[in-house]
Formats: structure tokens, C-alpha cells, sequence
């Protein structure tokens, strides 16, 4: 990885990577004692955790990148406004305010636009979503005192995400936005405020918009619709 797939890389490089890797195992088994491999074994799946959820999403693009060049996902159709990190990469003033509200009051808004998609009353989405998302925290500040509560506390966040996760659903699905499941339930479970920010702008601001927007786009798009009738 770090030599972008070169099978010869520099011999500084290797030596570096071989020192440093060499240096980090020492140093954990001096400092671990009688329990010096255990030390090793923690450190190694805490430093692979990151990685893991890094290869989900690129096991997604790789799908979509597949989907997309066997003309299954149209890549220049209708697509959310608001990428679901956007408070953080592109930040405003309002979309920051957002992101952080919806950080403490994301039931609520999910569960608005569940009443928008659905037609029902507002209540039969927020009051179980409002008591899944409270319960989190509660049992697990609770386990500190009860062990095993940390496992209920987890068990309700994963029910309040996959409230988002069919909400976000519904919503690409009214406005025919490509996506599958397992991309809105990881959206949803690493960043659910950003989704909800996501979501609200799309049923109740301006609706979905096309990928390309700008003429270099839309020259773009010409130029793939000619290639196609050429072929």
C-alpha cells in the first residue's frame, strides 16, 4: 500500500517499514511482561479495527464501479444534495449547526421524514426511535456499574440504525437515487447525524439533484450518450 502497488519498492522504504514494524513488536513485548504476546495481540486488532471498516466501504465502491460499467446504476441520474460528511468536508455555518443538532436530535428528524414518506402521524416513528436512542447511552454509562449492560446499550443504537437505514431507503427509492442497503446502513451506523441532515434536505429543501450539474458535466454526459450511439 505504501508503495502504490509497486512489487519492487525503494530498499530505504522496505527498511524503514522493517525497522519500524521490528522496533513497535519489541517494544510491546518488553513492556507486557509475563503477558507480553496478549499486549501484542490487543494492539494488533485495535490497529486493524480502522482497516476493517475501511475495506467494507471499498468493498461497496467496488461493486458500484462494477454496477455502473455493467449499466446497472445510471451514474449521472438524480443524487442526494448533501453528502452525508459534507458538515465536515465542506463545512457552512448552517450545515455545521445542523450536523451538531442533529448529533442530540437525530430521532426526531428521521422519524419527520419517515412521517413524510409514509404519510402517517410523526409519533409512531418518534417514540420508538426517541426511546432507542436515549437507551444507548443510558445503559452504557450503566454498565460501569452492571456488567453487561454495555451489549443492551449497543443492541439499541443498531435498532435506531436500521430505523435510519429503511428511512434513507425509502427516500432514494421516491426519488429513484441509486444506492443499495448495506450503503445506507454503514452510512448510517458510522454517521447517522450526517444522515439525518442528509435525508431532511432531500424531502424538505429543493428535492435531489443530477450528479452533473455544470456545463463541463453536462459536456461530459454528451460525450458518453455519443460514444454509446457510436457503438
Amino acid at each position: 500500500m505504501a508503495a502504490n502497488g509497486d512489487q519492487e519498492p525503494p530498499k530505504l522504504q522496505r527498511v524503514f517499514w522493517a525497522v519500524t514494524e521490528g522496533a513497535t513488536a519489541t517494544a510491546l513485548l518488553a513492556a507486557g511482561g509475563t503477558r507480553a504476546l496478549y499486549a501484542l495481540q490487543s494492539v494488533s486488532i485495535v490497529a486493524a479495527l480502522p482497516f476493517t471498516v475501511i475495506l467494507c466501504y471499498v468493498c461497496l465502491a467496488l461493486w458500484r464501479a462494477c454496477a455502473m460499467e455493467e449499466g446497472d446504476i445510471n451514474p449521472y441520474g438524480p443524487d442526494f444534495k448533501l453528502g452525508v460528511l459534507d458538515a465536515l468536508l465542506v463545512p457552512t455555518p448552517k450545515l455545521i449547526i445542523q450536523f451538531f443538532f442533529n448529533i442530540l436530535i437525530a430521532p426526531y428528524t428521521i422519524s419527520k421524514a419517515a412521517a413524510r414518506l409514509s404519510g402517517s402521524s410523526i409519533l409512531w416513528y418518534l417514540v420508538p426511535s426517541s426511546l432507542l436512542f436515549i437507551a444507548w447511552p443510558v445503559f452504557l454509562l450503566s454498565s460501569l456499574a452492571i456488567q453487561g449492560l454495555i451489549y443492551v446499550g449497543w443492541i439499541c443504537y443498531i435498532g435506531f440504525v436500521c430505523m435510519c437505514t429503511g428511512v434513507r431507503i425509502a427516500a432514494r427509492a421516491k426519488y429513484g437515487i441509486g444506492g443499495t442497503a448495506p450503503e445506507d446502513l454503514l452510512s448510517c451506523l458510522l454517521c447517522y447525524a450526517g444522515v439525518a441532515v442528509q435525508v431532511d434536505d432531500l424531502l424538505f429543501g429543493d428535492g435531489p439533484a443530477p450528479l452533473f450539474t455544470s456545463n463541463k458535466g453536462q459536456k461530459e454526459l454528451n460525450n458518453v450518450k455519443r460514444n454509446e450511439g457510436a457503438v
